[in-house]
């Protein structure tokens, strides 16, 4: 983990320090010496705020801010006295707007006037010159800590509606929110808001170009709304860019309308080195409760290796800086127990975390440029945190209009400890450490389905001799994969293997386990709800029955082959599947499920088959491994499309897996998603709707070189691995490319992901859609296989016939069977 200190990383140079204000503050004069307006008096104790427009009448727009350093202590000390925006004499400023758009008529003069803070002033300009209303906006908005993301929020729906009727309607409305300090005086701005000059709300996408125009109609309609909650002293439930338009079924959110407006606006801000997206990286910001950092609600750690993919080699985690300026002590508690979940979950990744204000640059630049981001809930009104994740990735946006980003997750709920299908919210500072350790290790329910996202991902393998005898087949496999097994047994029996009534790799049993129980590596805890289960053939028909699947369909290379036979074997299947000595490496069986009735009273059962495809590519050309006939390079690949379409009218499971046949990561990727292109059309084809097939990715794990070195164990966690394979010279060299399967790995992690987010339907096992797609999801065996080095076909027991070397494929029964 690295950690980032704040005054030591290059990006923190631009902030400030958080030190008290004192007197001199209050008896500074005023900011600009050449306002003329003599309710503007020194600030002292006794005149905190100027009589008129609260901070507003302090700088003019045309002059701006000439003491930088007053404005940015001041923040510190008006955050104390603003507990939200502070409206202007006439009201907020798109209330300001809104009044001048409903007291005239579009293209009409509006006669000479200008107003200022709510006020309409006389004007001495030229009747030659068509005047404008000028509304400047409360410096409350750049100032204010608690809830900066409505200021932001306020900025843009100001900005836009004035730019939509100046331009489009002729009415005159000039807008200045006097945030934007650029870089005078060599100051950086401390938020976004601050970033924002007006060159930025100019540009060609603000002025309409790229933006859908608001009809006067609209418009009107819109601020007769904003105009009667401002009459009947109303306060939105939401922020006003959420407000509708209109209310028939044509309606739109204002926001649906000004996104390639802020898109336009926060880009033409940020620099350009920090806008483009750096892949593999994730950010979890975790926001307050509200406004006040209050509290701070948390999810269960599994959320967090649920909704990041494990393809990430970088997480950024955000607090929100209030919170542990209120709570530092159970804060920083927290922060360091989810940093050991994700080291554990993502442990090829950097880990780093940081202490930040919502709308600071630093976490704009950082949202903007992680491919994923996670916000944790805060209440579904607040704009504290959820518009702090929302606003980037607006600006980061997607080419489909109206959708939302695939990598942005936002978990809000507006009770204030609620259950609901993303697992219990708990208040952070309300609950003591015990409660909290407890809720924060927990897993998801089985019956939920999100088992299947954190199986495997964290926890050991211990030795448990006193359940071995169960972890063996009940009859031998006579295949390559079996012959060390069977060999070891016939020598067992006659004495010759010291007493050892097992193969030791076979007594080793995985165990799901949390933080907690990592960081005690004494005697690991199984955790509640998602531990790993025996399958058995009773199970696994009640499985497939519930589901209505009639076939298991696995296709793939020699790797897919040992998988299809180990869950053979413990389904206790007697007859072989393919006949000994034969060279065709295909099969097809069919299960017979005892005492799982149909509705005819006719047992239910279930098609077994296997393809040898080493591509996962559909060629036509002869294939022979009998007679070393290849037809995918050195490779084969045996017609699969046809026997997987063979039983149309039912659910198929497909598990489906590829190796190191191919050489290059661009030919993985082109073969990968040619598999899922001709899954999906099949989906189409299908003539039942309620049977769209399941698929399971399987992930290729890399072999342990060395692995014939005697009473070897399994590697303890990731961490001692990656320091064997950065040590071990064979490794070094890699002579079989072992570790392109990461990158393999990534692409489908990556690709399956973003697949899953982008259509939430294909998550369903019944989808009524009729353009549908199969549900395809990933088997990532590889945390917990990585760490068996034991067990290979080539280890310490391997039988003569077999050739030296083989660390890549196991022994059967073995570290597959889990």
């Amino acid at each position: 983990m690295t950690e980032l200190n704040t005054l030591e990383h290059p990006i923190f140079q631009i902030r400030q320090s958080d030190a008290g204000i004192d007197g001199s503050l209050l008896n500074r004069r005023r900011i600009d010496a050449n306002i003329d307006d003599p309710s503007i008096t020194d600030i002292d104790n006794s005149s905190i705020l100027p009589s008129q427009g609260s901070l507003s009448s302090i700088v003019t727009p045309d002059e701006g801010i000439d003491d930088i350093t007053n404005l940015l202590e001041a923040s510190a000390f008006t955050s104390r006295f603003i507990p939200s925006i502070l409206s202007s004499h006439g009201g907020s400023s798109n209330v300001q707007i809104c009044r001048a758009i409903l007291s005239h008529s579009p293209l009409e003069g509006l006669g000479n006037g200008v107003q200022q803070g709510g006020e309409l002033l006389s004007s001495s300009s030229s009747s030659s010159i068509k005047a404008a209303v000028s509304v400047k906006e409360d410096m409350a908005v750049c100032l204010d800590s608690n809830n900066p993301t409505a200021s932001l929020g306020q900025i843009f729906s100001a900005t836009f509606l004035a730019q939509q009727a100046s331009a489009h309607h002729g009415v005159e409305i000039e807008y200045d929110h006097r945030c934007g300090v650029g870089k005078k005086l060599g100051q950086l701005p401390l938020n976004i808001q601050q970033l924002l000059l007006p060159m930025h709300l100019e540009s060609t996408t603000a002025l309409g170009e790229e933006t859908e125009i608001l009809s006067w109609q609209d418009l009107k309609y819109f601020c007769m709304s904003r105009m009667q909650e401002q009459d009947n002293h109303e306060v939105p439930g939401e922020h006003v860019l959420f407000s509708w338009i209109r209310q028939d079924q044509h309606r739109k959110s204002l926001l649906e309308y000004a996104v390639p407006f802020i898109k336009s606006s926060i880009l033409s801000a940020i620099d350009t080195s920090k806008r483009t997206v750096i892949t593999d990286t994730a950010a979890i910001y975790l926001p307050c409760e509200d406004e006040f950092c209050t509290d701070m609600r948390v999810l269960p750690h599994y959320t967090y290796l649920m909704h990041i993919p494990s393809s990430v080699k970088s997480i950024h985690l955000i607090v929100q800086k209030g919170y542990m300026d209120n709570f530092p002590s159970i804060c920083q508690w927290y922060m360091e127990d989810l940093v050991k979940v994700l080291q554990k979950g993502f442990p090829r990744a950097e880990i780093s975390y940081f202490i930040e204000d919502p709308t600071s640059v630093i976490v704009f630049s950082m949202l903007i440029q992680s491919e994923y981001i996670i916000c944790g809930p805060d209440k579904s009104f607040s704009w504290s945190g959820a518009s702090a994740v929302f606003f980037p990735a607006v600006a980061r946006g997607r080419k489909e209009d109206g959708e939302i980003n695939p990598s942005v997750m936002i978990f809000q709920n507006s009770g204030p400890e609620s259950e609901g299908k993303d697992g219990m919210m708990l208040r952070l500072a309300s609950n003591d450490y015990g409660r909290l350790a407890s809720f924060l290790k927990s897993h998801p329910l089985p019956a939920s389905g999100d088992c299947m996202h954190v199986r495997g991902k964290i926890g050991t393998w211990i030795e448990d001799l006193q359940n071995a005898h169960s972890a063996q087949y009940s009859s031998n496999l006579r295949h390559y994969s079996g012959n060390s097994d069977y060999i070891f047994k016939r020598k067992a029996s006659k004495g010759k293997t010291g007493g050892i009534k097992y193969r030791p790799s076979s007594t080793y049993r995985w165990v799901e386990t949390n933080s907690v129980g990592l960081s005690e590596p004494q005697i690991p805890r199984e955790a509640d709800g998602c531990e790993v289960e025996l399958i058995t053939l009773d199970n696994l028909c009640t499985l497939l029955q519930a589901m209505d699947i009639r076939k298991i369909f696995l296709l793939g290379d020699s790797l897919m082959l040992q998988q299809a036979q180990s869950l053979w074997m413990l389904l206790e299947q007697e007859d072989q599947l393919t006949e000994p000595g034969s060279s065709n490496p295909n099969f097809t069986k069919h299960v017979i499920c005892p005492n799982h009735a149909e509705g005819n009273n006719e047992p239910f059962q279930f098609k077994y088959q296997f393809v040898r495809n080493d591509y996962l590519v559909e060629s036509s050309n002869p294939v022979d491994m009998g007679e070393n006939i290849q037809n995918c390079g050195n490779s084969y690949c045996y017609p699969w499309y046809e026997a997987y379409k063979a039983d149309q009218g039912i659910r198929n499971l497909i598990i489906a897996n590829t190796g190191l046949h191919v050489k290059e990561a661009d030919k993985f990727r082109e073969h990968f998603h040619d598999l899922v292109q001709n899954i999906d059309l099949f989906q189409q084809e299908k003539t039942s709707l309620q049977n769209n097939d399941i698929v399971m990715f399987r992930t290729s794990v890399p072999g342990h070189f060395g692995c014939e070195i005697p009473s070897l164990k399994p590697f303890s966690d990731y961490t001692e691995y990656a320091k064997f394979i950065k040590t071990n010279k064979e490794s070094i060299l890699d002579k079989y490319r072992w570790n392109n399967m990461f990158e393999y790995n990534d692409e489908v992690a990556t690709s399956l992901y973003k697949r899953r987010n982008m259509d939430w339907s294909s998550r369903r096992q019944v989808n009524p859609d009729p353009g549908k797609k199969a549900l395809i999801e990933i088997l990532d065996v590889l945390p917990m296989t990585i760490l068996r080095r034991d067990g290979h076909i080539g280890d310490e027991f391997k039988p003569d016939p077999v050739p030296a070397g083989d660390c890549l494929h196991y022994a059967l029964p073995g570290p597959i069977d889990w």
